[in-house]
């Protein structure tokens, strides 16, 4: 088999479908070198989409409560996005070349069988996702309704009325559009929603700047830190910005399979992140900066915050990009990392629209509402805690695609039980995933190395690299 080269495209397809039907779907199975349609434009309008929604404004205005001014938050997203980007591209080149989706890229590291975990782990993730997304979308929704029928704020349990309709919305969209036509469906809604969504940031940010005259002290001056404390928090928040996209960063693969060139997938990639992650912070920073200038009080929570604009077409139009923003992102960041996962684990019993449904119920059963309570759930419960399960999964599929097996696989024995793959359970894989995430958790218990937790992706991305490492190398002597 030819090795790539780096980033050199060498793209491959399989002559004639997968014969073991337990390792392949219509969902699983390699894209055709024919339908990878994706180019630069579409990678950098997907991460812009995706970057500008709700969840990434409260990054900027968690960051504000915490006490940082913007400059340091400038200095974290740039050099975090920057840093990010180039491990999802890296992460992102087998599913370009050889076609495959992130549960088939999972098979060499964990397993034929094993790698339906790391999956599910991911999809969790996702669902939890899913489920902030819609809460955010249908809290917005409530809003509108009290805007246009003062009425419905008396309604008891309105808020949940809303919340079930932008559900079923989401559902229902992500249900009628299994893969191939997924890609396009995000293509077209990216293409549409990027610039528009980028162009309302903008606005909010002129209204309020003017209406308060100023940007206000909080973003400004930041709180009040002793040396050590500053340095602690700007990591902290540095290493979260990164672990932030640890989440449709590890699965990047089930959308660089579309891609026609390597090149188009990583500029895209890294540009779209770079500009959407990084301008949709600082919206988020100068609006709820600002915002408290203007009623007293820093409101991290945008809808509630757009609940006390006092213009009614601004407010409108402020919560309808809401329910935009939520509604792309859930549908390419979300819906698709959660159904591919659901897909891995039972190939011949779940297909697209099973997990759709799946998917919706795994988002609520993770009470959406609580994670967002404030932002110290929000930043310490919710990311942290997710980043130490995905980051070990990301650390190993680096190691094992570009050092491990030397920057190639065999397209044919990811979908075979007879390949150099066939292992149904790889234990290298899972015994770094464990070291790396005990690790990372021994920081809630020992208040000593509360870092290791704090700084979680890293940390625990690092110690199952390391692990793995140490183990394939040991592996490898004992064959030679």
């Amino acid at each position: 088999m030819a090795r790539a080269t780096g980033l050199h495209d060498d793209y491959q397809e399989l002559s004639a479908p997968p014969e073991e039907k337990k390792l392949s779907s219509a969902s699983l199975k390699p894209t055709p070198i024919k339908e990878r349609i994706w180019r630069l434009r579409d990678f950098f309008n997907l991460w812009v989409g995706m970057a500008v929604c709700i969840p990434t404004w409260m990054l900027g205005s968690s960051m504000i409560a915490a006490g940082l001014n913007i400059w340091y938050i400038i200095v974290i997203m740039i050099t975090s996005q920057i840093a990010m980007g180039v491990l999802i591209v890296l992460i992102s080149v087998p599913g370009a070349r050889y076609g495959i989706p992130f549960p088939v890229q999972l098979r060499p590291s964990f397993g034929l069988s094993g790698g339906r975990i790391p999956a599910l782990f991911r999809g969790i993730a996702a669902a939890g996702w899913f489920g902030i997304e819609v809460w955010i979308g249908g809290e917005a929704l409530h809003v509108i309704v009290k805007y246009i029928f003062p009425g419905w704020a008396n309604v008891s349990g309105g808020v949940w009325v809303w919340f079930f309709v932008f559900f079923i919305l989401n559902v229902a969209l992500v249900f009628f559009s299994p893969p191939a036509k997924e890609m396009k469906v995000i293509k077209t809604l990216m293409a549409f929603s990027a610039p528009l969504l980028l162009l309302i940031g903008i606005v909010f940010v002129v209204y309020f700047w003017v209406s308060a005259g100023t940007i206000g002290d909080l973003a400004l001056k930041g709180g009040e830190f002793s040396k050590g404390e500053l340095l602690k928090t700007f990591v902290i928040f540095w290493v979260a910005m990164m672990g932030y996209w640890s989440t449709v960063g590890v699965n990047a693969s089930d959308f660089t399979r579309f891609s026609t060139k390597q090149r188009g997938q990583v500029w895209g990639q890294i540009f779209g992140l770079l500009a959407g992650q990084t301008l949709y912070v600082l919206v988020g920073v100068i609006v709820t900066s600002a915002g408290a200038v203007l009623y007293g009080r820093a409101i991290w929570d945008p809808v509630e915050l757009m609940g006390n604009v006092h213009s009614l077409p601004l407010a409108i139009v402020a919560l309808l990009f809401v329910v935009i923003a939520t509604l792309a992102t859930n549908v390419a960041a979300n819906a698709v990392a959660t159904n591919m996962s659901l897909i891995g684990l039972w190939p011949k019993r779940i297909e697209w629209r099973t997990a759709s449904i799946i998917t919706g119920i795994i988002a609520i059963a993770m009470f959406p509402w609580k994670l967002l309570s404030d932002y110290a759930s929000y930043v310490f419960t919710w990311l942290i805690g997710y980043q130490v399960v995905l980051g070990p999964i990301m650390g190993i599929l680096l190691l094992d695609y570009w050092y491990t097996n030397k920057r190639g696989y065999t397209l044919n024995d990811l979908y075979s039980f007879q390949g150099k793959y066939s292992k149904l359970w790889a234990w290298e894989g899972f015994v770094s995933l464990v070291c790396g995430t005990i690790f990372a958790l021994l920081g809630l218990f020992i208040k000593s190395i509360a870092f290791v937790y704090n700084n979680g992706f890293l940390t625990s991305m690092g110690v199952s690299a390391i692990v793995y490492l140490l183990i394939t190398n040991s592996y490898r002597k004992r064959t030679i």
